[in-house]
């Protein structure tokens, strides 16, 4: 839901670069309409959405109705606006969109006529196995909407996903941070990385049921300056974030094997030795070491 928000947002504040850091690299689209903008990736939406500014400069955009199953939402949307001669233009469509690890992976469009069809379409897709070869759960989505807040000059609503008491521990070796708790500290350090860091990239690395996960994360200032970690993000029962753990890049294996005991924490009399096995997982594509196992 929410990254829907930031998707509409994004088109109303027509920064294009916030909409695509939505959309995954391999996003794939496809247009049903009868007419319509030839739509088959991520570049093709892109300059869609730029023609239609052109085109239309007070173009807006209206969510009426949305339903979500999972990752998979179907919308109804009425896009409007008034062309250079001043003539106004409406049209609705039908938008069936898919989201993995807090990207847009997918997105159909549908004539409004085509209620049925794009329906169909939304039962096909949430109905589908959810399994999927892409390290994902609820944890590296919420880590993933974070990042891109941060990029975006927005880190004062990083609250909106987090508990009050949120604890935040560094563990890394040569910078480390003191420990912070509560949303009043994690919000004035927040507001620091952002003074002088503009971009936060997000790769997801493992995950353990729906509540943790662990990414690496890459924060780029202007003049070209990383700054890397390892980030294990743990949520409460209703989805919020209540702990952050910060390791050295290098130091995968002390970052998987708390993810495990945070594990085994939240599971409790639950948590069996046939538990005890590797994490979901993928080794990260550059810099840290001791390499996750993809079992």
């Amino acid at each position: 839901m929410r990254r829907l928000g930031d998707d509409f947002r994004s088109h109303v504040r027509r920064d294009w670069t916030a909409f695509e850091s939505l959309l995954s690299t391999d996003l794939v689209v496809v247009s049903h309409r009868t007419l319509g903008w030839p739509l088959h990736d991520r570049a093709s939406l892109l300059e869609s959405n730029r023609l239609h500014t052109e085109q239309v400069p007070d173009v807006a955009h209206v969510l009426r109705t949305l339903e979500v199953r999972g990752g998979v939402a179907l919308l109804m949307v009425e896009t409007s606006g008034h062309s250079a001669d001043g003539s106004h233009f409406s049209w609705p469509t039908w938008s069936v969109s898919q989201s993995v690890a807090g990207l847009i992976m997918r997105m159909e469009i549908f004539d409004i006529e085509d209620e049925a069809a794009a329906r169909a379409r939304f039962e096909e897709l949430a109905s589908a196995d959810p399994r999927t070869p892409h390290v994902d759960n609820r944890a590296i989505g919420v880590a993933r909407r974070g990042g891109w807040l941060m990029s975006n000059g927005e880190p004062g609503r990083l609250v909106e996903m987090t508990t009050d008491d949120i604890e935040m521990i560094d563990r890394r070796q040569l910078i480390s941070l003191p420990p912070m708790h509560g949303q009043a500290e994690m919000q004035r350090a927040a507001e620091g990385l952002n003074e002088f860091f503009g971009l936060q990239q997000i790769e997801p690395l493992a995950v353990r049921g729906h509540r943790l996960g662990l990414a690496l994360t890459t924060f780029t200032a202007p003049n070209g300056f990383l700054g890397v970690s390892l980030t294990l993000l743990e949520l409460d029962e209703a989805g919020l974030a209540s702990r952050y753990v910060e390791f050295d890049e290098t130091d995968l294996p002390a970052a998987l094997a708390e993810l495990e005991e945070r594990h085994r924490l939240i599971e409790g009399d639950a948590y069996t030795d046939a538990d005890r096995c590797s994490p979901r997982s993928r080794p990260p594509s550059r810099r840290a070491t001791g390499r996750a196992s993809t079992s």
